[in-house]
């Protein structure tokens, strides 16, 4: 093409638009990476088993939940008349001396894997229907039906209220659980008692299905699952597409970048440090909000729990947010070594380049060899 003035016109005006939409592309970068990045590592440990396995032995979950779980195993099986009065008067720590004869940590924590395992599972596939978790309750059976069984109800027999005079001998119905003691009585007897009706009303598995059938949980449970998976994989297939357009948009600034090869190394590091740098202070934000203010937050979304189930879930939910704000500092300190790489890679090459022709200008200002020799003879 001829160097006319309006060639030159030209080629100035496309230099200009090009430079305007590469500075576009470089902003929605900017917008889009640093956001996918967090929203991303905020998604993968929440879909990951190891994960979840890995919170469950941080915050001691096993050890520190074993009474909520002995009262839910328990009501769950008594959900009639007298039975779900009998469990529903005392307080979790309660049913702490229950859960350490009935529900030993090993057992629990096993539980925990499989339950997350085959959730996760479920979530991870197309399977219609419930989940197929299931929570074995037949070493909890036979050591109600032992003598470590009345151990384990006696504590929960402290409260009960003397029956009402008169009242000589105690009558255990099938269809009711003792509510009442005669005074002056052996409360060890009577423990032994319970702790074999509750096994006649404990199944061998525990499943979502069973506990929806049983009227524990609500009846919209499936629904309600369906739609926790579809969110998930909304959110994941949102991460990926975040991801794809955030590659996109890099490869189309560094085609719009492209000029001289060492100039454009040094344009395609910046980029790299706005995602990085921004990425860093999205996390940055995010943590010291979370210190600040989580456990009031915290406190304020599980106001419906006990205080000791508060501070367990709030400290399920740091783990969480610790995994995602390495995860994505990882990533902000992959972004940001990649533009240094790129960044030094263009210095040296540049240095080089410059001794290089440096040489090239002295040696071609030197007389050749032959013209030098002839001057000499």
């Amino acid at each position: 093409m001829s160097k006319t003035p309006g060639n030159i016109h030209r080629l100035r005006l496309g230099s200009i638009a090009r430079k305007g939409a590469a500075s576009l592309v470089l902003i929605c970068f900017m917008m889009l990476a640093p956001v996918t990045i967090v929203f991303n590592a905020i998604v993968t440990p929440l879909t990951q088993a190891e994960s979840w396995h890995m919170v469950v032995q941080e915050t001691r979950l096993g050890e520190r939940s074993r009474s909520l779980l002995a009262h839910f195993v328990v009501s769950s099986a008594l959900q009639s008349g007298q039975q779900a009065d009998f469990v529903g008067d005392f307080s979790l720590r309660s049913w702490e001396s229950v859960a350490e004869i009935l529900f030993p940590v090993e057992w629990v924590e096993t539980s925990y894997r499989e339950t997350i395992d085959a959730f996760l599972g479920w979530v991870h596939s197309n399977q219609s229907g419930y989940p197929l978790v299931e929570l074995d309750l037949i070493p909890v059976k036979q050591t109600l039906s032992g003598p470590r069984g009345a151990l384990a109800v006696l504590p929960l027999m402290q409260g009960f209220p003397s029956c009402e005079p008169g009242f000589s001998q105690v009558t255990l119905l099938a269809d009711q659980l003792i509510t009442c003691l005669p005074p002056d009585q052996d409360l060890t007897f009577f423990a032994g008692l319970i702790a074999r009706s509750i096994v006649n009303y404990l199944p061998n598995q525990i499943s979502l299905q069973s506990l929806a059938q049983a009227g524990v949980l609500p009846a919209q449970i499936e629904k309600n699952l369906e739609q926790a998976r579809s969110g998930v994989k909304t959110a994941q297939a949102a991460a990926i597409l975040g991801m794809r357009a955030s590659l996109l948009l890099f490869c189309l600034y560094a085609w719009l970048r492209l000029t001289d090869w060492l100039a454009w190394l040094r344009k395609l590091a910046l980029p790299l440090y706005l995602a990085g740098g921004l990425t860093a202070l999205l996390i940055g934000t995010w943590h010291f909000s979370l210190a600040w203010g989580g456990r009031m937050a915290g406190t304020m979304l599980f106001s419906q729990v006990d205080v000791e189930t508060q501070a367990w879930m709030l400290d399920g939910l740091k783990a969480f947010s610790s995994m995602s704000e390495k995860q994505a500092l990882g990533m902000a300190l992959l972004l940001v070594s990649l533009g240094a790489a790129l960044h030094l890679v263009a210095i040296i090459a540049g240095r080089r380049s410059m001794h290089h022709a440096a040489i090239t200008t002295i040696e071609s200002t030197l007389p050749s060899r032959g013209k030098f020799r002839k001057q000499f003879r």
